[in-house]
């Protein structure tokens, strides 16, 4: 990678962080299966972005996935692919290397391994780090619970339980299930 500077990396606010996902889900219909995004086919098919597995990254660099932005890749720990039970943490993940290809494209553009892309990281301070990783934790939330879908869901569950007491109200919230299916 030859001399490595460190690039500035923007904070970003929530409401700028939500409008970016609004606007990569406002054209993405085709990605939104009742009151769920299906992440992986967006990333892959919309964006062109390879997922692959690589088996043994968290224990060999403590990191459940990273993206080559230049090679339009994001790698994720094979253990997240290969158990069911890990799909929630799975969909987060990608949802966030997907942000990180998004919002910090500039600074992992040069990177064509993971060892260049540690590199890039350690010129940041822990702080830094912090910042820059929980912009990219609210722009995957933001894309995989979408406000307007939330928004709708919510009116839905109003509307049902107009009439009824709090507590009835409260029950039925707890009974949503988000399915492809709904």
């Amino acid at each position: 990678m030859g001399d490595i500077r460190k690039p500035k990396v923007k904070d970003y606010k929530l409401y700028e962080l939500e409008n970016i996902a609004a606007d990569i889900l406002k054209d993405a219909k085709d990605f939104i299966k009742g009151c769920r995004v299906d992440i992986e086919s967006l990333i892959s098919d919309r964006y062109g972005i390879v997922i692959d597995a690589y088996a043994h990254l968290q224990s060999m660099y403590s990191a459940l996935a990273f993206t080559l932005v230049g090679s339009k890749r994001i790698f994720i720990d094979s253990f997240l692919l290969d158990d069911p039970r890990q799909e929630k943490r799975y969909r987060f993940t990608l949802s966030e290397e997907f942000a990180h290809s998004l919002i910090h494209h500039h600074v992992f553009e040069n990177c064509n391994n993971i060892e260049e892309r540690i590199q890039i990281e350690e010129l940041f301070s822990e702080k830094e780090r912090f910042f820059w990783e929980g912009n990219a934790k609210a722009l995957a939330g933001a894309l995989l619970m979408p406000k307007e879908l939330f928004e709708q869901r919510v009116e839905f569950f109003l509307e049902k339980t107009k009439g009824k007491s709090r507590g009835g109200f409260k029950f039925q919230v707890q009974q949503v299930r988000c399915s492809q299916s709904t």
